[in-house]
This record gives C-alpha cells, sequence and structure tokens, in this order.
C-alpha cells in the first residue's frame, strides 16, 4: 500500500470517527429529513479507494451495502476540502487562496455524485453529509494532522 493510499484511509476512517465522535447525528438528520436510511459511497477516483458510509439511528457506519449515491473526488480535493481552502492561478501566473467547500468542489467539476435514481431523495442525505458531517469533521482531523507535524 503505497503512502498515498495509506493517508486516504486514514482520511476517511478518520471522518467517520470524527462524525460519530460529540455530534449528535439524529438531530441533524431530523432537521434535513435524512432518515431514509441510504447509503452514500465516497470514492477517491486517484487511489480507487471507496468507503460506503450508512446514517442511521443517530450514528454513521460504514458498510458493504450498494449505495445509492457516490460522491466521486481525488485525494487532492479531499485535502484541499478538509483545509477549507484552495490555491487558484490567476491570468497573471500568481496563486490566490480561495475558500473551499463539498459544494464548491461539486461547481468546479472536482466532486461528481454518481447515482442511477437521481429522484429517489438522496440530496437530503448529501446536503446533511456535505453540510453538517463533513464540515464538523474537518476541524478534528486539522487538529490531529496540526499535532502530527509539531511532533
Amino acid at each position: 500500500m503505497t503512502l498515498r493510499e495509506k493517508l486516504a484511509n486514514w482520511l476517511l476512517n478518520g471522518i467517520h470517527q470524527a462524525a460519530n465522535t460529540g455530534l449528535d447525528i439524529h438531530q441533524m438528520q431530523t432537521q434535513y429529513n435524512a432518515t431514509k436510511e441510504r447509503v452514500l459511497g465516497i470514492e477517491l477516483t486517484d487511489i480507487k479507494l471507496r468507503k460506503n458510509f450508512k446514517i442511521a439511528n443517530g450514528r454513521i457506519r460504514l458498510v458493504r451495502d450498494p449505495p445509492a449515491a457516490v460522491l466521486q473526488l481525488s485525494l487532492d480535493t479531499l485535502l484541499n476540502i478538509i483545509d477549507g481552502k484552495i490555491r487558484v492561478k490567476q491570468q497573471d501566473g500568481a496563486f490566490e487562496v480561495e475558500s473551499y467547500t463539498p459544494f464548491d468542489a461539486w461547481r468546479r467539476g472536482e466532486l461528481v455524485i454518481v447515482t442511477e435514481n437521481p429522484d429517489e431523495g438522496w440530496l437530503s442525505d448529501l446536503t446533511l453529509f456535505s453540510n453538517e458531517i463533513w464540515q464538523r469533521a474537518f476541524p478534528v482531523l486539522k487538529r490531529f494532522r496540526r499535532k502530527r507535524r509539531d511532533n
């Protein structure tokens, strides 16, 4: 297993653990009407790694069930989302730092959502996952990354 593959696996498992630690998932499910217990996959296309997550009963579980929708992105895109920013090359060749969220990645075509049935109503689960769980899990991963860097 390469270093990038290990990092990717660690990040996806870290998102899973951080989201289940100290977050009121049940309340978030109710707020976003994400109560249908669908399976969402996250696939890192450049690493060929996919993890499937099921949001049910106030917990997020890693499952082997086939997903209703898959978020496809590269490891670099995931790292940029975790950092909350991206360096963008300007016309003059200089780089500018911009904020970066899962929805920014989607708008830029760097995060693709694949589903066989777009009318299935998976958008509430995806919105919950993107707006709340990813955003709240990332600061935990950032703190851990800083600790490892400082040691």
